[in-house]
């Protein structure tokens, strides 16, 4: 699961305001900002441990003169070894989390909700906001249409033009 630095946000908000619609949560109205900020510094910390897995990872794989498949088994490896999700693991590593911090946050006032609830309901959040990889580049290849998908060309300008609109939608 792919999450941008600045979907981090929008997500909490959105898992705040799900759990208390579905009266899973209670949080006092003062106290809402910190909650939702309690559940973004464990997108933030997924996000960051990931990135400095990809870099470790690939730093590894460079110095050890190995491929692509390499990589991703050193990825998971040392996935495995800090006890972090990635790939079809990562959702549920985020939901642990998140509901552990929901249980322990001194900005939530109430967990009505069993686990298995909160699970499904975070889950169906985190899905809404993962699909924004697949809208980025539907979005791209239809500003890309002219040129040959393949060539040279089409990789380079498919980069910049996904970082372009990474950009303007505030995600990195």
């Amino acid at each position: 699961m792919k999450i941008y630095p600045g979907q981090a946000k929008a997500i909490s908000r959105d898992l705040i305001d799900r759990l208390i619609d579905e009266e899973l949560v209670e949080v006092d109205g003062e106290f809402k900002a910190e909650a939702e900020a309690d559940l973004e510094s464990i997108l933030r910390e997924y996000i960051r441990t990931e990135r400095e897995i990809n870099d470790e990872a690939r730093e590894m794989t460079r110095e050890r003169g190995l491929g692509n498949a390499a990589f991703g088994r050193i990825k998971r490896r040392l996935a495995k070894d800090r006890d972090f999700g990635i790939g079809d693991e990562a959702i549920d590593w985020l939901i642990a989390q998140l509901i552990e911090i929901l249980m322990h946050s001194a900005n939530i006032e109430e967990v009505f909700g069993e686990d298995r609830d909160l699970a499904v309901s975070i889950n169906k959040t985190l899905k809404l906001h993962a699909n924004i990889e697949t809208e980025l580049d539907r979005e791209v290849r239809g500003k890309l249409k002219n040129l040959e998908e393949g060539s040279n060309a089409w990789d380079i300008e498919y980069e910049r033009a996904l970082d372009a609109l990474k950009r303007n939608k505030g995600l990195v």
